[in-house]
């Protein structure tokens, strides 16, 4: 379950876990101010990444970029996953309590295993169809005033909304 799922990769069982579970090279570097602001905001949050299996390079990429703008205490509760089996990937959506979708690059497989998990998913939509599948389907599901984003500043504010309120992530 959720927490023998936290417990095995060290992520703390009672904090509010804002994930994105996108492949590593979708986390653009306008995420790392996304991660700072959640971070200070939510004293329990922490955020959850996914390494990639062939190569950590492009992790160790985003790791640099987020020393320059974290600080250590704030280091402290990113957590990346490693290289997980199809059972593990599943179960992290159950582990988390927000989904933040990549941009501008977004998700469309991520966000359906989201969706089939229950979790919410938060999404900052772009002009490029690849920033747009998760928009369509909040829009469809009829979610989109309460999980769709217009600017960075209303990415971070509902992540903080849906983290803060557990019954808006039933």
């Amino acid at each position: 379950g959720r927490g023998a799922f936290r417990r095995r990769f060290g992520i703390p069982v009672k904090a509010t876990a804002y994930a994105c579970l996108q492949t590593i090279f979708k986390v653009d570097p306008r995420f790392d101010s996304v991660a700072k602001r959640i971070l200070e905001a939510d004293s329990d949050a922490v955020i959850v990444l996914k390494e990639l299996p062939m190569t950590n390079q492009v992790g160790q990429l985003v790791r640099a970029r987020m020393r320059k703008e974290l600080s250590e205490a704030q280091l402290a509760r990113v957590f990346f996953l490693p290289p997980l089996s199809d059972q593990d990937y599943a179960d992290a959506y159950g582990a988390v309590d927000v989904l933040l979708d990549s941009f501008p690059f977004g998700g469309h497989t991520t966000t359906m295993d989201a969706f089939s998990a229950g979790c919410p998913v938060v999404t900052l939509p772009t002009d490029l169809m690849s920033g747009r599948c998760t928009l369509g389907f909040l829009r469809f599901l009829g979610l989109e005033k309460e999980l769709v984003a217009a600017t960075i500043e209303d990415y971070v504010a509902i992540a903080l909304r849906v983290g803060g309120d557990p019954a808006l992530r039933a």
